[in-house]
């Protein structure tokens, strides 16, 4: 298992589980979150590289759906960059519209 960090600017470092451990505990990890309702769109750094295959892309942020607090979809990014134009997209496709007001 691979573990990393975020960094400024968005950067990714790879770490040790205890570096990991220890910077995960004091971090702010959320990305992005938008709530309509009981309608809630999450992302964050995970921090734990969940890719499928070895030779993809680490897979360090999440973007979830929850409804009325259940955890439904969860998307996976390789970026920082990749994880907010995610969520945006998220949060049109499930609110009909993103949260700088704009409608799709």
């Amino acid at each position: 298992m691979r573990f990393f960090i975020l960094v400024d600017g968005g950067q990714t470092v790879e770490a040790d589980e205890t570096v990991f451990a220890d910077w995960s505990a004091r971090a702010n990890r959320r990305i992005a979150h938008h709530q309509s309702g009981v309608v809630e769109v999450s992302t964050v750094f995970v921090g734990i590289d969940h890719r499928t295959f070895e030779t993809s892309p680490a897979r360090l942020f999440a973007t979830t759906v929850l409804r009325d607090g259940r955890v439904g979809e969860t998307w996976r990014h390789s970026s920082f960059d990749d994880a907010r134009i995610g969520h945006l997209r998220i949060c049109r496709e499930v609110f009909g519209f993103v949260p700088d007001g704009t409608r799709p």
